[in-house]
Formats: C-alpha cells, sequence, structure tokens
C-alpha cells in the first residue's frame, strides 16, 4: 500500500509540475513575445479548421481563444518534452548516491 500511495505521489507530483511550468511558459510568450496574434497561426488555425469541416468558425474572438488553447497545449507538452527526462535522470542519481552513501556508512537509510 506504501508504494501504490508513493507512485500516486510521485504521478501527481509530476502532473502538477508539467501543468504549472506549461502555464507559466505560455504567459511568458504570451505577455513579452505576442502582442498580437502572429500571422502563421491564423493561417494555420485558418487551415485546420477548414480541413476539419468547422469553416463556420470566423469570428476574431473564437480564432484568438483557438490560439491561445493551441499555444497553451503546445507549451504543455514541450514542458512535458523537458520535465519527465529531468525527472528520471534526478531519481537516476539520487538512487545511484543513496546506494553509495550506504555502502560507505553501513546506514539502512
Amino acid at each position: 500500500m506504501k508504494n501504490v500511495l508513493l507512485v500516486i505521489v510521485r504521478i501527481v507530483a509530476l502532473v502538477m509540475m508539467i501543468y504549472f511550468t506549461g502555464i507559466h511558459l505560455a504567459q511568458y510568450i504570451v505577455h513579452n513575445h505576442m502582442q498580437e496574434m502572429p500571422l502563421w497561426i491564423y493561417d494555420l488555425i485558418r487551415l485546420t479548421l477548414d480541413h476539419t469541416g468547422n469553416s463556420d468558425i470566423r469570428e476574431p474572438d473564437d480564432l484568438s481563444t483557438i490560439a491561445l488553447l493551441s499555444l497553451l497545449s503546445t507549451c504543455w507538452i514541450a514542458a512535458a518534452l523537458v520535465v519527465i527526462p529531468l525527472y528520471f535522470i534526478a531519481r537516476k542519481v539520487i538512487r545511484v548516491r543513496c546506494q553509495r552513501l550506504k555502502r560507505k556508512t553501513g546506514n539502512p537509510f
């Protein structure tokens, strides 16, 4: 039971880290680098909407909302691609150091 609970806590912490990292990355990009929606994002959204059969969505507010949501989801994916490998690297380093410390001191903790 203790191991299952520990795994659940690790997964929740990893998901929360990805969530908040993606949000802060998106806020940084929007507030510092995007005063208006770039033309390439507009063209990409229009192309996607036209090819998926949603060509009736033409309101500028809807397009800007879709642009922000696509930027946010892209930031979440980028955060996951960075955070997950760093998590596994840190876990391996901690495990190796703990094993070295156990052998060196004979301490079971």
